[in-house]
């Protein structure tokens, strides 16, 4: 299921930031196996998104997402969960605050900003 549910967001971010036309990729050190599931580059910084739907999220201070956090180039930092409690600003200590947001919560909004067109507001 973790695997339909970060296909599911990756194809709401790339519908979302389509005409902005954003890189879109991913992230995976070949030594270390770090990763970051999508990673979304503008001119002026990027947003790094983690997906762990998974009844556990927690997130090491290790990991690629605490790291890239702390980076100035990053902007936004959003982990997707899957418990309908999960959610509210992770306890790292990094520049950019990490967002964990439950996966239902993160579609819901990004349709009905792109419903509404919020996406106006971002360029």
């Amino acid at each position: 299921m973790g695997t339909i549910i970060e296909t599911t967001v990756y194809k709401h971010i790339h519908t979302f930031f389509y005409d902005q036309h954003p890189t879109i990729g991913y992230f995976r050190d070949s030594k270390t196996q770090k990763e970051i599931d999508i990673i979304i580059s503008f001119p002026f910084g990027r947003t790094i998104i983690e997906v762990k739907y998974r009844q556990k999220s927690t997130i090491a201070e290790n990991e690629a997402i605490v790291e890239w956090a702390d980076d100035a180039l990053t902007k936004g930092a959003i982990i997707i969960t899957k418990n309908d409690d999960d959610y509210g600003m992770t306890k790292h200590d990094t520049k950019t605050k990490i967002i964990r947001i439950p996966a239902f919560a993160f579609l819901y909004l990004l349709g009905h900003a792109e419903k509404e067109g919020y996406s106006e507001l971002l360029k």
